[in-house]
Parts: C-alpha cells; structure tokens; sequence
C-alpha cells in the first residue's frame, strides 16, 4: 500500500500564513512550496491524475513563463490566468478602487521624520544608543 503523501496538509497549514503578505509574494511562496513538496516526495508517491490531466498540467508547466497560478479570492482553488489578463486585471484593480496618485513619494521623508523621533526618544531617555 502507497504511503500518503503529507503534501497537501504541510500546504493547507503554511498557506494561510502567507494571506497578509502582497499577492505576489504569495503566489511565489505557493509555487515554491508546491515545488519542493512535489520533489521531497517524487519517488515516494504515486501519480494519482490520470493521463490526459497529467498531459494537461505537462502542457501548463511548458507555458509557465507566461501564466500566473495565483490562489482563488474564494475557496481553496487557484486561477490561472495569461500575465497579459493579470496585467489587464490590476490595472482594472487600480483603476476602480479607492486609490488617488501621490503628489510626491513619502518615503523620502521618512528618515528624517524617524531620526526626529528617534532623537526625541533619546532624550526623554526612552531608549539608549
């Protein structure tokens, strides 16, 4: 008998984690993931897929360059999708939220904003060198 393949229980545990992190990112970690648990455990398991999905996903994986697997907003799905419809999709995402353009980039006055606050620290004592 086939031992079971712990793969999908390791993923269900870690990929929620990964939810406040950017879209991007989490779409990395999950292809990451996906990788090294399929080859910790090449030799161990079985394929469970038939042949036409095992050609399929074949088929996928010789187009990776140019999809996106990202996970579902809903489920426990993914969507692939073509980086041209992703690249339509954010721009979309942009667009029609609630997002207006910065007049200046902020984090240029971070440091000198941080180094106030953390002088005022200092000298209250609050903190030391």
């Amino acid at each position: 008998m086939p031992r079971r393949d712990p793969s999908m229980d390791i993923a269900s545990r870690v990929l929620p984690g990964t939810k406040s992190l950017p879209e991007g990112v989490q779409a990395s970690m999950a292809h990451d993931i996906a990788e090294l648990l399929s080859n910790n455990n090449q030799e161990d398991t079985q394929d469970n897929l038939p042949p036409h999905q095992r050609r399929a996903l074949k088929n996928l994986e010789g187009k990776a360059k140019r999809l996106r697997i990202l996970p579902a907003d809903k489920g426990n799905s993914i969507v692939v999708l073509s980086n041209e419809q992703y690249h339509t999709k954010m721009l979309e995402h942009i667009e029609d939220g609630p997002y207006t353009p910065l007049r200046k980039d902020p984090t240029t006055s971070l440091p000198s904003k941080l180094d106030k606050v953390l002088k005022k620290l200092l000298k209250e004592k609050k903190i030391s060198k």
